[in-house]
């Protein structure tokens, strides 16, 4: 089956997900409307709940940048592989799925454009329920930080007097070791670190994530190279959410609750 055929299937078989949310389909309206196409396989980004339905902080953005910008849109769910080669022969128009700016996905092709960043938060931390007076960045003085091997923050750590960092190649062992107190801290990338605090039944309550950056992602949305107006649209939609502090909000919504 070719990338088409399955971008296709996923419309169909998704097509309950489209319903339930009340979005009907846009060759039947009168009013100019965006499809939009997510893989909703990266919470907190996006997620299909049990109720067949697409939530998330991109699907709350999304929908908001819609809102503010005057245009009607269509969120769709479609396998990850096939986001871009969807917007490339336009059986689509944006693409917002937890995407970096310096993504694979985004280097291998030229008749793509990217906004400006919508979210710029990479590494954070994740500590016990034994650890909550947490409250900045030296309070880790003394204590046993794990943290994955390649890290952007090591440098950053280590000025922090007296830290013992502990180096791991599975994320899951150091989330293992902070629930049984062999560690005080996790540093991990803010989408991992959210599947394991929040969508982890196991870690679910006992683990925190405070606002503190230790390095910055940036993330994009993606439109196909011939839609400029629609582009400027958005990154001036983007410029105003981030300004009246829309933006922030949904981020302590979804990664600081």
């Amino acid at each position: 089956m070719n990338k088409k055929k399955i971008t296709f299937f996923l419309f169909l078989v998704f097509t309950p997900v489209i319903l339930i949310s009340g979005i009907s389909c846009h060759r039947f309206s009168a009013q100019k409307k965006y499809i939009v196409a997510t893989s909703p396989t990266f919470p907190p980004f996006e997620t299909i709940t049990k109720k067949n339905t697409l939530e998330g902080f991109d699907i709350d953005l999304i929908n908001e940048i819609a809102k503010k910008g005057g245009f009607s849109i269509e969120i769709i769910p479609v396998l990850k592989n096939n986001l871009i080669y969807g917007l490339i022969d336009k059986t689509y128009d944006i693409v917002i799925s937890g995407i970096k700016e310096d993504s694979d996905l985004l280097s291998r092709f030229s008749n793509i454009s990217y906004t400006n960043p919508y979210f710029d938060i990479g590494e954070v931390l994740v500590i016990s329920e034994d650890f909550y007076n947490f409250k900045r960045l030296n309070d880790l003085a003394g204590k046993k930080v794990a943290i994955q091997k390649g890290s952007k923050s090591i440098s950053k750590l280590k000025q922090i007097r007296n830290i013992k960092l502990k180096e791991y190649t599975d994320i899951n062992t150091a989330f293992d070791d902070l629930a049984r107190a062999k560690v005080d801290a996790i540093v991990a990338d803010v989408s991992i670190a959210c599947q394991y605090v929040y969508y982890n039944d196991e870690y679910r309550g006992i683990f925190k994530i405070p606002k503190i950056i230790l390095s910055k992602n940036r993330y994009v949305i993606i439109l196909n190279s011939e839609n400029q107006e629609l582009l400027k649209k958005i990154n001036n939609t983007i410029d105003l959410l981030k300004k009246d502090g829309t933006i922030d909000k949904m981020i302590d919504k979804w990664f600081f609750k």
